[in-house]
């Protein structure tokens, strides 16, 4: 267990870039962290098995949800189906008008009742249907589906964007992109002066250490992280982060 009041090693370094222009940049405010080796694998190992339960449990909720609304989608269909099934049955001469055109319609075969149903103006239509009972059917079964069907159109949204942003945080943790937050009493960390500086005091042993900020180029935010293992035996007063041993340089337009 790592204590700031433990007498061991000065450990200083400094946080700086290189810009495509040659200039030194001196990085301030960049948060500096450092953890036992051993602990450090042991969280490493805890965080990636949390992140890989939880993105194969919205795996497994997203393909639940998947599943039922493919079947919402077939009962939708089936009983809009059964609806047409409905009209087609009907006697039509219990809508018939006045008038040669719907006076001839019993002569009809059944197979062209529904030929004609399908043709009617949708006024006649809707008559036929509410005559009939067909369209309380059809209100009682097909908008109560269309309203699941939605709600769960946007759970699935939702869970995608978790599902996603989960993946993203374990690609980034297994790349060495992220940064642990704070586990005190385990984890040291302190933050650059205004000339990238830092200092920490340490005991023997071997360490895993991570610093990460960002800088404002133009309109554009570059992010910066860094993480590596150093061996503590003596002081040390020249540790330094800088272009050649950042995590990543992806996005990063404005460094030598």
């Amino acid at each position: 267990m790592l204590s700031c009041e433990e007498k061991g090693f000065e450990f200083k370094g400094q946080v700086f870039i290189v810009t495509q222009g040659g200039q030194n940049i001196p990085l301030g405010l960049i948060s500096i962290g450092l953890m036992d080796y051993d602990l450090m694998n042991q969280e490493i190992q805890g965080s990636l098995s949390s992140f890989e339960t939880d993105i194969s449990n919205f795996e497994n909720s997203i393909e639940d949800l998947k599943s039922k609304i493919e079947s919402e989608y077939i009962l939708k269909n089936s009983l809009w189906d059964d609806v047409l099934l409905e009209a087609k049955n009907i006697s039509v001469s219990s809508f018939a008008r006045k008038g040669s055109d719907y006076a001839l319609i019993d002569a009809k075969p059944r197979y062209n009742q529904f030929q004609y149903f399908v043709k009617l103006d949708e006024e006649s239509r809707d008559q036929l249907l509410e005559v009939n009972g067909v369209e309380n059917l059809k209100n009682r079964y097909k908008l109560n589906s269309l309203v699941d069907y939605d709600l769960q159109r946007k759970n699935i949204i939702d869970l995608h964007s978790v599902y996603n942003q989960l993946n993203k945080e374990l690609d980034d943790f297994k790349e060495g992109y992220s940064v642990l937050p704070p586990l005190e009493p385990k984890y040291l960390k302190t933050k650059t002066n205004s000339q990238g500086d830092f200092q920490l005091k340490l005991t023997k042993g071997k360490y895993f250490i991570f610093a990460s900020g960002s800088r404002l180029v133009g309109s554009e935010k570059e992010k910066y992280m860094w993480a590596q293992t150093i061996e503590i035996d003596n002081d040390i007063n020249d540790f330094f982060f800088s272009n050649d041993n950042l995590v990543s340089i992806a996005n990063i337009r404005s460094l030598k």
